[in-house]
């Protein structure tokens, strides 16, 4: 899959939907900053992913461009929490 502008516009989207900021981020090893996301030890990667599932809204382009990026995420732990980002998607 070929990610665009659109896409990551959407992938910025659904994460405020979802009450979650995304951030720019340049992970280990990685050329670019790509958009990013928090998670607190507070809270758990699963009901952050499913908060994102949620503010997809049943929306087959929405739940597609979100899969995909889930797949190709990474992560790094920062302290107490870490950082799920996703490097195909860079700040629109």
């Amino acid at each position: 899959r070929v990610v665009d502008i659109e896409d990551c516009e959407m992938l910025q989207e659904i994460c405020e939907e979802a009450g979650i900021e995304s951030f720019a981020y340049r992970g280990r090893g990685e050329d670019e900053e790509c958009i990013a996301i928090r998670i607190d030890a507070e809270s758990n990667d699963r009901r952050t992913i499913a908060d994102l599932i949620d503010a997809c809204q049943g929306d087959i382009e929405r739940t597609d461009i979100l899969s995909h990026a889930l797949r190709t995420s990474k992560t790094d732990q920062l302290g107490k929490g870490g950082v799920i980002y996703f490097p195909n998607y860079r700040e629109a």
